[in-house]
């Protein structure tokens, strides 16, 4: 007798009660994973528009603060320019100021030695007036009562011109001291005009009447004179008018010269007076437009640090938003990726 089993194994079978208890059991499983899906979907959709809005809001923000980050340079970059361009100016109308003042100072420099000379020139001659004054009489003219009278006072020639030899040792000591080349020659030439025919008169008479060098009066014998060596220097080479001078005469030729060289230091004085108030004219309308030069740059100055006071808050601003935007990203990419890892978890 044959201990094997033959035959074929037969597929098992299941209740119909319990195919159906299995299937219920199966589409709850299937409906609380859809529901879950769906929960999980509408959970990551609403992280996901969350994070995008805020993103897309953070972007605009520095979308915005980039261009007024770009406006702020360029202001500043005006002004940088602005204050440039006026200290140019500044210096350009400094130079032109420093400039017109060395040339004013020039000038009156020089007017101020030529108007010492020439007030110098006048003292001559104011001390001169003062010493041939005619006595008895304050009007200096040829026709008043003192006309005739004489000045203490003659008038020669010698090799330097026509010149004033005063009776007072004192007075002609001090006269030549205070003579000036402008004096002397005006001297020559005034009294050139008023005394040179009497002079030459008297050396025309004295010549047709002197005997060895000594004038000769009838009935009188004139007097030996003693030989000098060396003649002073006031006696040599000169030629003399005849007695003294005529007080009106020498008086108005020395008040014609004195109102010449009066004028020559009002004009120069009137001149000077002119070139100061031209000088203090530009001077003002320098030192204004300096004034005005500065205060372009100070507004320029408020304008640069107003510009960068903004730049720097828009800065700040701007990295804060920075910050902000990539946290947002690190969040969106951390939370997508949960989302798909659930996702694939509930579905497969």
């Amino acid at each position: 007798m044959s201990l094997v089993k033959t035959g074929t194994s037969a597929a098992p079978t299941f209740d119909e009660k319990s195919m159906e208890k299995a299937r219920k059991i199966l589409n709850k499983m299937i409906q609380d994973s859809y529901a879950e899906l769906d929960n999980v979907i509408v959970e990551c959709k609403a992280f996901e528009n969350m994070n995008r809005i805020s993103y897309g809001q953070v972007s605009t923000d520095l979308n915005r603060l980039g261009a007024e980050l770009a406006r702020a340079e360029k202001e500043i970059a005006d002004n940088q320019n602005c204050m440039a361009a006026q200290d140019r100016e500044y210096k350009s109308v400094s130079g032109t100021l420093s400039q017109e003042r060395s040339s004013y100072e020039g000038i009156r420099a020089a007017n101020q030695q030529d108007l010492t000379v020439k007030k110098n020139d006048l003292a001559v001659f104011n001390f001169i007036m003062d010493i041939t004054k005619c006595k008895g009489t304050t009007l200096l003219l040829q026709s008043s009562v003192s006309s005739n009278s004489s000045a203490p006072v003659q008038v020669c020639s010698s090799d330097h011109g026509f010149e004033l030899t005063f009776d007072d040792v004192a007075t002609q000591a001090k006269v030549e001291q205070m003579m000036t080349p402008g004096v002397r020659k005006a001297l020559d030439s005034a009294l050139g005009l008023g005394f040179a025919s009497k002079i030459k008169a008297l050396a025309f008479a004295e010549e047709a009447t002197s005997v060895d060098g000594s004038r000769v009066q009838s009935g009188v014998t004139p007097k030996p004179t003693p030989v000098r060596e060396s003649p002073p220097q006031s006696m040599q080479w000169k030629k003399c008018t005849d007695g003294k001078v005529n007080c009106g005469l020498l008086h108005d030729t020395m008040s014609l010269q004195w109102g010449k060289f009066k004028d020559l230091v009002d004009e120069l004085e009137a001149e000077m007076d002119r070139n100061k108030d031209a000088w203090q004219a530009l001077k003002e309308d320098l030192n204004e437009q300096l004034d005005v030069i500065s205060s372009q740059k100070a507004e320029c100055q408020t304008g640069f640090d107003t510009a960068v006071g903004t730049k720097n808050a828009l800065t700040s601003e701007s990295d804060e938003k920075t910050v902000q935007a990539r946290e947002l990203t690190v969040d969106y990419e951390r939370e997508m990726a949960v989302c798909h890892a659930r996702v694939e978890e509930l579905l497969y």
